[in-house]
């Protein structure tokens, strides 16, 4: 009733239930009913990514190097090269949660989590360990890229040994074969040159026993 006869509002004191933690805006993902995949996150380069989550951008180069060294279908990053060669990945769900919720925490409590964690021994180890797994990898991306331009090289020479070694093969079958046909000729024409030799022989033979014989008889027949 005082509320409708004009007087002032009456604020009440009572207890109620106790506010739960603030929830933070649904993703465009879930708010479209999409599962939080990478295919469903945008991706964004390795400075992006620590800037948006707040890590060092080693941590996050470190993250990459982990996700790919995983099998294809357990990779949680998505990474991809863009035109200009740099590396994309869908940052995940919970990277922006943690810093999402460090924002909502205020600057202090940020600066206190940093000075919390800068000195520790296990951060500069895991830092140094980031850029030893870096510097190895990119050694052995480059050695991959070697092996595999010699492996390519080899093949190609293979393959013109390949070729030069059909054509000798056949030039060797080549001549074997005309030298077989020549080896025939010979044998052929060795052989009706001896048979004209001994019709010829024959021939002379006749013709001396007739001349043997006296020269009455040759008459007579």
């Amino acid at each position: 009733m005082a509320a409708e006869m004009g007087s002032p509002a009456v604020i009440d004191t009572q207890p109620g239930p106790t506010p739960g933690p603030a929830i933070a805006p649904a993703s465009a993902s879930s708010q479209a009913g999409l599962p939080a995949g990478p295919a469903h996150r945008p991706l964004m380069t390795l400075a992006e990514a620590a800037a948006r989550t707040g890590r060092p951008q080693a941590a996050v180069r470190a993250a990459l190097r982990r996700d790919l060294a995983r099998p294809p279908d357990e990779q949680r990053l998505g990474a991809r090269k863009n035109n200009a060669g740099e590396w994309l990945i869908a940052v995940p769900a919970e990277w922006l949660a943690v810093a999402e919720a460090a924002a909502e925490a205020g600057p202090g409590a940020m600066a206190d989590e940093d000075r919390g964690r800068a000195p520790t021994p296990a951060g500069l180890a895991d830092t140094a360990a980031a850029a030893l797994v870096e510097t190895l990898a990119e050694r052995l991306a480059g050695l991959e890229q070697a092996v595999a331009g010699r492996v390519a090289e080899l093949e190609h020479q293979l393959g013109e040994a390949r070729v030069a070694l059909a054509v000798a093969q056949a030039e060797r079958d080549a001549a074997r074969t005309e030298v077989n046909l020549r080896t025939e000729a010979a044998r052929a024409e060795a052989a009706a040159r001896a048979e004209a030799s001994e019709r010829l022989i024959a021939e002379l033979r006749a013709q001396v026993g007739r001349l043997d014989r006296p020269f009455w008889r040759r008459w007579l027949g």
